[in-house]
């Protein structure tokens, strides 16, 4: 696809001869920021910058830090946008002077996104945007330069030369990248190191420069075809085929540089089995890469690179840098996996910014290797400002402008106190390296070699080349002596290693303190203590961090709704991972084994299970009935033959890429040796001696077992005693630590001694010492259910404040929050809840603080449960955006972007349940909003989703926001009455409105609004009871609106405010009438622009292959074309701006 930009550009004044130094960069950093990766002490963020300061020698002045809580903005946060970056940036460069800064340096975590456009391609042009309503769209670069080699070039840059309609433009860079601080600081090494060696002369540091074109224009490409190509006389990006040329005709730049050249010329892209480049060599891999152009690897990034340190590269991709998947350690982002793999500097694209608004590959590697810096190479090759490029890697590396060569023959040395062990349990046991750079800059590969003795035998080595490095052993044998050595070898070949070292690994132990029964059943996510390549080896090291079952792992878990109340599963895995159980085995056998699975990616994989080494089971397969069958299937091997006692047990995942979930296994005893499979039973549970903070459990058992309880706040538990291993019938455990007044859950546990676990009924108490006196007495507890509604009522015998704990499980994951209100009738309705059986409790404070819980109750939501669907989009859904929140007292505004109109819905809740459905708006927007009010304190979690006109679901990632402590002190009322208003506003999106305020107290909300006084359009009245208060105005004409709020409280008092106003803008397109074949002319007061309709296609001057700006459209579209016409007379200008 693509878009067309016109530009009509007169020749720069090239007064600057050299490219701008340190001392006209602005380091800019996240003030806000609280975040501390690699532990030292100092916040990410201000670290990188302060690191670039000193390594570049940036005055200590140019210094900037922003306050910004978010990654991105959005049209409804535009005002925070100019408040929170442009205008802090405005106001530091008036006080450096606008024109003596030439770059903005966005350092790690400052924001990355404007809507769906690149920040820093935003901040480009920050003094041209309006500083009170959005108006940032594409617009020609003036600092492009679309033919390198074929004419005069761009020139150095400067601010007498080039400005954007008359306003001062900035090159904007950016550190940052998926491998966090740590990936951060060693982009600035890198750069170092490539400006002190990296020289084109034979003999000195240099490497390959690879090219990757597709042929799309036919034949075979040589130099001769591509310069006679008018495609390329024009630097003509509109369209596939002159996309490729120009692409290819970087191959000229790289030969007169006199680098070495491997050119790829077939539709395939270099990695691909059996292509080669054109001196006839493999294409298979791409050793020694120092400068890449490319294009459409379409997020299929192949580890077939070797970059070397100063590498730059550009793959003309959609989404090649995405922004929400630049610091995504995960992220599929091509730009982001070549930083990843040790490239030094990548340009990419933050969307679908079409052929013609990428940046342009041949133009970045002829400005680098004429020896501009990478934030001029990158910005010539950048074709417009207000939209999605991004040049991540250090703005002032310039590694072929003139210089002295000088040969690196400094092996690489380690700094004091490396290479040291840490053993994270997400990480396993991870080997941290950090290189000397005096007196000379250092950057090396590490390679590890390891074993159980000095003869090692087993070896890992780095990606790439850093300065610093955190490289994870693989699989080890638990407790186990481990002997290491470290070689750091650099790009030039020097090389040097440590002596023989030793660690000794972590041990491997049964979770909850022992073995998982067989026969029995126990639940996938109970795999073993001991961390990664230990008891678990998974390819993400980050654990679902939203849901905390876990969180010592790196292991994705997962809350899950079965009925044998499992408290998670394990989900999103990858073939090559592996999780081990210590199991108990109670007799010699033959078994069959079921492992319960969700095929939500419709892998159809396969796995087996190990024990002690060996696969007992075979292949097992994923097989659902149909493709995205939701829920729970069982796989199953049977003839399982195991011997008595304990062993090590493993599932391994052998395919494909992405399997689904596990829930948990079944194995039942079919043949052998008669065994014991009858747990013991369980009577006269009792909490006794409780106190202020303790207690004592007792029970008793038909047959000897051990002893054990779980304890905790809520049914979840959370906290489990240590075993006692006596095989007793009388049981006796001291509870401690227990926090005064407050409810506990418990339930006991004994094992026999052939390994059957019994597990009690949950028993609840509560530790005495509470300041409140007598609680209050709970009667009359009732449930009433009408559909999927449910209201709950109680009586207490004083007044006291009211809380529901529900859920489908006795966890009670629904929590309504507590509301503080005073009665003696209670009431708390539950909305939208799903068909199954759930449990409830209801708990009341009085005055005093005493607090009072009822028994448990149960209501039934008719039907039956459904199984879990996982959190997958269907068909071909819309693309959701720019997700973003407003929170105003309790009330919660969140808005999102569709790029195609789709239907609206979020879901929430204050646990992952999201039990607060909002239900499906059915209209279909592109900006969608939903207000959420009343919402008690606390986190809560949300998802989007939007369906577009054919039905294509999409849901959003989760997302949190955070209601908190109390409302704030309202401001003078607006009207004179008990009930009072403050912090009145109205924002504006298109023809949508967003009026929100707070009230002093609980009360109802309406806005009476209208294009005069009269308030010709109310809303109506919400009787919602709240503090805060939201109301959106949709499809609204132009023209300036008055609009009043108005709230009532339960106790009849009304506040009015005052008349205010808010305007909604004009829309500025050109009417024209088109029928049948026509031409729309927009004269833009510089030069007229034509647009011809015909058919179904649209065509303009900047189109010359006659299709390549073809746009579906019905007949007759006359404002449509009108449209498109203003879009082209919005870009013009002139490279002075």
């Amino acid at each position: 696809m693509m878009m067309l930009i016109i530009s009509a550009l007169a020749a720069p004044a090239q007064a600057a001869t050299v490219s701008p130094t340190a001392a006209r960069v602005l380091i800019i950093y996240n003030a806000a920021w609280t975040g501390d990766e690699d532990g030292d002490g100092v916040q990410d963020s201000l670290e990188v910058a302060n690191y670039y300061r000193a390594k570049r020698g940036v005055p200590a002045g140019n210094m900037l830090g922003l306050n910004c809580r978010s990654d991105g903005y959005d049209t409804a946060s535009y005002a925070a946008m100019q408040s929170e970056v442009i205008a802090p940036i405005k106001a530091k460069l008036a006080g450096l002077g606008a024109t003596n800064i030439d770059i903005l340096l966005m350092c790690y975590r400052t924001p990355l996104f404007f809507r769906t456009l690149s920040m820093d391609n935003v901040l480009m042009g920050l003094n041209f945007w309006s500083t009170s309503s959005d108006n940032v769209a594409w617009y020609g670069n003036p600092y492009l330069e679309p033919t390198p080699g074929l004419g005069a070039d761009v020139g150095h840059f400067d601010h007498a030369g080039f400005a954007f309609y008359g306003t001062p433009m900035y090159l904007v860079g950016r550190i940052d990248g998926p491998t966090g601080v740590i990936g951060a600081l060693n982009q600035i090494d890198q750069a170092i190191y490539g400006d002190r060696y990296v020289t084109a002369q034979p003999g000195y540091y240099n490497g390959i420069a690879y090219i990757d074109s597709r042929g799309d224009k036919g034949g075979t490409y040589t130099d001769a075809s591509l310069v006679a190509d008018p495609d390329v006389q024009s630097g003509n990006y509109g369209g596939y085929g002159p996309t490729d040329v120009n692409i290819a005709f970087g191959e000229r730049s790289v030969t007169a540089a006199g680098l070495p050249l491997k050119w790829e010329r077939s539709p395939g892209t270099i990695g691909d089995a059996g292509l080669i480049y054109q001196d006839g060599s493999s294409a298979a891999t791409a050793p020694r890469a120092l400068l890449y152009g490319g294009w459409y690897n379409l997020g299929n990034y192949k580890p077939v690179f070797e970059w070397l340190p100063g590498s730059v590269a550009c793959d003309l991709d959609s989404s090649s840098l995405t922004s929400y998947l630049i610091r995504n350690f995960n992220s599929s982002a091509w730009a982001a996996n070549a930083q990843k793999a040790g490239a030094t500097c990548v340009c990419g694209a933050a969307g679908e910014p079409y052929s013609d608004g990428h940046t342009r590959p041949n133009i970045l590697i002829a400005y680098m290797l004429k020896g501009y810096s990478f934030a001029e190479a990158a910005a010539a090759a950048n074709p417009g400002i207000g939209w999605m490029s991004y040049a991540l890697g250090d703005p002032l590396y310039a590694p072929f402008a003139a210089k002295a060569a000088v040969r690196d023959t400094q092996a690489p040395t380690f700094a004091g106190g490396f290479p040291v062990i840490t053993q994270p349990a997400h990480l396993g046991s991870t080997v941290n390296i950090l290189i000397n750079d005096t007196p000379e800059p250092e950057v090396a590969k590490a390679r590890v070699d390891w074993g159980v003795t000095a003869g090692y035998g087993q070896s890992f080595t780095s990606t790439g080349f850093f300065r610093r490095h955190a490289l994870s052993f693989p699989e080890l044998p638990s407790s186990t002596v481990i002997h290491y050595r470290v070689t750091l070898t650099d790009a030039a070949g020097n090389a040097n290693a440590t002596g023989d070292l030793i660690f000794t690994s972590p041990a491997q132990s049964p979770y909850g303190g022992a073995p998982q029964p067989i026969p029995g059943t126990f639940q996938a996510e109970y795999f073993d203590l001991g961390g990664e390549g230990i008891a678990y080896h998974d390819r993400e090291p980050s654990n679902n961090v939203s849901y905390q079952f876990r969180p010592d792992t790196a292991v994705e878990l997962y809350g899950v709704s079965e009925p044998e109340s499992a408290p998670a599963f394990v989900g999103v895995t990858h073939v090559g991972e592996w999780y081990e159980y210590t199991v108990n085995v109670a007799a010699t056998g033959t078994y069959t084994a079921e492992v319960i699975y969700s095929d939500y990616y419709s892998s159809r994989g396969w796995f087996h299970l190990e024990f002690d080494g060996q696969n007992r089971t075979g292949t097992m397969t994923m097989n659902p009935p149909a493709a995205n069958t939701p829920g729970w299937l069982t796989a199953t091997a049977t003839g399982v033959s195991l011997s008595a006692g304990q062993h090590i047990m493993r599932l391994v995942l052998d395919g494909p890429e992405d399997l689904g979930g596990f829930d948990r296994f079944r194995f039942t005893w079919t043949g052998g040796t008669t065994i014991d499979s009858t747990p013991p039973v369980i009577s006269s549970v009792v909490v006794g001696g409780i106190s202020t903070t303790g207690a004592t459990v007792t029970w008793s058992t038909n047959e000897g077992s051990d002893s054990q309880v779980e304890f905790g706040t809520t049914a979840a538990y959370g906290t489990i005693t240590s075993a006692n291993a006596a095989l007793v019938t009388g049981h006796s455990v001291a509870l401690s630590g227990l926090v005064p007044g407050t409810l506990y859950h418990l339930r006991v546990r004994s094992r026999d001694a052939a390994g059957n676990l019994a597990v009690g009924s949950d028993v609840m108490f509560t530790a005495t010492g509470t300041t409140g006196g007598t609680a209050p007495v709970i009667s009359r507890v009732f449930a009433t259910v009408s559909g999927t509604d449910v209201a709950i009522g109680w009586t207490t015998d004083v007044a006291a404040d009211s809380q529901v704990l529900y859920g489908l499980t006795r966890n009670y994951e629904g929590p309504t929050g507590v509301d503080p209100n005073l009665y003696t009738y209670h009431q708390a309705n539950l909305r939208s809840l799903a068909s199954g059986t759930w449990y409830f409790v209801v708990k009341s404070r009085n005055q005093a603080g005493a607090l009072a819980v009822s028994s448990e109750g149960t209501f039934v939501i008719g039907g039956s449960t459904p199984p879990p669907t996982p959190p997958t989009s269907s068909g071909n859904g819309p693309t959701i955006s720019a997700i973003n929140v407003m929170i105003s007292g309790t009330t919660a505004s969140i808005g999102w972007s569709t790029d195609v109109p789709a239907d609206s819905q979020v879901l929430y809740g204050q646990t992952h349940s999201y039990e607060g459905p909002t239900g499906v708006d059915p209209n279909l927007y592109t900006y969608h909003q939903a207000n959420l009010r009343n919402l008690p304190t606390g986190t809560w979690y949300f998802k989007v989703l939007s369906r577009n006109q054919a039905g294509g679901l999409t849901t959003s990632a989760e997302s949190s926001f955070v209601i908190g402590g109390t409302t704030p002190p309202p401001t003078t009322p607006t009207s004179t009455s008990s009930l009072s208003l403050s912090q009145i506003s109205a924002t504006v999106s298109g023809t949508t409105s967003t009026v929100m305020w707070n009230t002093s107290a609980p009360a109802d909300s309406q806005v009476l609004y209208g294009l005069t006084t009269a308030y010709e359009g109310p809303t109506g009245v919400d009787p919602t009871l709240g503090t805060g208060h939201v109301a959106t105005l949709r499809a609204l004409a132009a023209g300036t609106w008055h609009y009043r709020v108005r709230s009532k409280d339960p106790a009849g008092n009304t506040a009015t405010s005052d008349d205010a106003t808010f305007v909604i803008a004009a829309a500025t397109m050109a009417a024209a009438t088109v029928a049948g074949s026509s031409t729309v002319t927009y004269d833009t007061g510089t030069a007229p622009i034509s647009v011809t309709y015909s058919g179904s296609r649209l065509d303009s001057p900047a189109a010359p292959e006659g299709g390549q700006g073809r746009c579906g459209l019905g007949g007759g579209l006359a404002f449509l074309l009108a449209a498109f016409a203003h879009a082209y007379a919005r870009r013009v200008g002139d490279r002075r701006g």
